[in-house]
Parts: structure tokens; C-alpha cells; sequence
């Protein structure tokens, strides 16, 4: 739930051009941050080794989620996906693509 919940604010802030926090998303490089910012966020979270292991190790399709449910995800944990500072996540290489002008 809380790795759907952060991609689709991902989404709407690409669709809006600003990011939940107000930061504007105005070149590419933006884009990438913030999504680096988010999987290298949810790569560290149990969901992703939980979802897993239910569908390749145990083949259950059941997968154990924390938080269980998408009423059990807060505004604050899918803030935290895109916190700045994680990890190199706002030092990569494409980090300062900006768009083809237009001619």
C-alpha cells in the first residue's frame, strides 16, 4: 500500500509540475531526483523483500504488507518517500538533464 500511495503522488506531481512539498519539478533533472529519491526510499522499505518472497520464494500471492492496508497509509509516510538526502540519491549523474529546447 504505501509503495502504490508514494507512486502515485510521484505521478500527480509530475502531472502538476510541482512536487507535494511546493518544489517545482521545471527540467528533467527534477523528475529524476524525485524518483530516485522514492526507489531508493522504497528499495530499504520490508515491502519490497515481503512482496517478494510471497510471490517468488513462498508462491503464496500473499504477501504480509506493514502498513496492511491503503487507509493505513498517512500523508507523512508517503512524504518520507521523498525525503532529500538518502543515500547519493541527489548526487547521481542525471540529476542535471535539463529539457531540449524546443526550436
Amino acid at each position: 500500500p504505501l509503495s502504490k500511495a508514494a507512486t502515485l503522488a510521484h505521478f500527480r506531481a509530475v502531472l502538476r509540475g510541482s512536487s507535494e512539498a511546493g518544489e517545482p519539478l521545471a527540467e528533467m533533472g527534477d523528475v529524476l531526483a524525485m524518483e530516485l529519491r522514492l526507489a531508493t526510499h522504497l528499495k530499504n522499505m520490508p515491502d519490497l523483500v515481503e512482496g517478494i518472497t510471497a510471490r517468488l520464494i513462498d508462491k503464496t500471492n500473499l504477501p504480509v504488507w506493514a502498513p496492511a492496508s491503503d487507509a493505513a497509509v498517512t500523508e507523512e509516510m508517503v512524504q518520507a518517500c521523498f525525503a532529500k538526502g538518502s543515500e547519493g540519491a541527489d548526487e547521481h549523474a542525471l540529476l542535471g538533464v535539463k529539457r531540449p529546447r524546443a526550436e
